[in-house]
């Protein structure tokens, strides 16, 4: 199972670069693109309740964990921002390998902090109903 998960993962990513490299757009226009998408992406989802969410998944609320949560997440808005089209084009599926790609970034880090991954990525996961809004 998780050598078909990495397989998929794979090969999302190379066919999204590839995609993004064979595009008809300028590497400037295409650069631009993508910081649009990702500002966009980060005012959707912005978060309340963020230390409720860093206890749950960390056990405490600290600096540290703090600074993981948001790298985490915004690996998940780099990822989603990366893919083609709109952010109402955005599929779920593909939202939901941009957080698979996130976690699986950040896999060793969680796994020293000893943090619950099936909660994080049921909250990343969740923030799909704030894109769903969008369309």
């Amino acid at each position: 199972m998780k050598k078909s998960k990495f397989a998929f993962v794979t090969g999302l990513v190379l066919g999204t670069l590839t995609a993004f490299f064979l595009s008809p757009r300028s590497g400037k226009q295409n650069r631009e693109l993508v910081q649009k998408k990702y500002k966009e992406l980060e005012t959707l989802l912005k978060e309340k309740g963020i230390d409720k969410k860093i206890q749950e998944i960390f056990g405490t609320v600290s600096e540290q964990s703090s600074k993981l949560y948001q790298d985490i997440h915004a690996e998940v808005l780099k990822n989603v921002a990366a893919l083609n089209g709109t952010i109402a084009e955005v599929k779920q599926q593909d939202y939901f390998v941009a957080v698979e790609k996130a976690l699986l970034k950040f896999k060793n880090i969680l796994k020293k902090k000893r943090a619950k991954t099936v909660t994080l990525r049921s909250h990343l996961k969740k923030e799909w109903d704030k894109l769903g809004k969008v369309k």
